[in-house]
């Protein structure tokens, strides 16, 4: 990755065509967002940038910024969506999010209610790359 939206290989999103076909694609609640206000939508994408805080009951989350193909979003991790995650909320991880749409004259953001893996059917991938983050290699893993 060179900067934000360009790779020298391709897109990382690129093996996960069928995953992501039918999914929402973000581009239309960056064209829009007024008209997706209040619903929930489910896509996937890569995470592009990670940002963990400290709420006022000392109980961590997280704000992510995930891409598709088509644009970008903020996505909220509260708490209990935080802890049930937080072994694949890392930056390059492609993830699929099921999540209410929150916009106001701030800008938008989503509010996530699930975030999973986004798996893809190896049988048919031309090429499979493995990560392996060092902060997840802990005694109790």
């Amino acid at each position: 990755r060179i900067n934000p939206a360009f790779y020298i290989t391709g897109h990382p999103l690129l093996g996960y065509a069928k995953e992501l076909e039918g999914l929402f694609e973000l581009g239309a609640l960056v064209e829009n967002p007024e008209q997706y206000d209040g619903q929930t939508i489910t896509f996937g994408g890569l995470i592009e940038n990670k940002s963990d805080r400290m709420t006022k009951r000392n109980e961590v989350m997280s704000i992510l910024r995930i891409e598709d193909y088509s644009g970008a979003a903020n996505v909220v991790a509260f708490p209990k969506v935080f802890s049930q995650s937080q072994q694949f909320l890392a930056v390059d991880m492609i993830v699929k999010v099921k999540g209410r749409v929150d916009a106001d004259e701030k800008g938008v953001q989503i509010i996530a209610d699930r975030i999973t893996p986004l798996k893809v059917n190896y049988g048919q991938a031309k090429q499979v790359a493995i990560h392996i983050y060092s902060q997840y290699d802990t005694p109790e893993n």
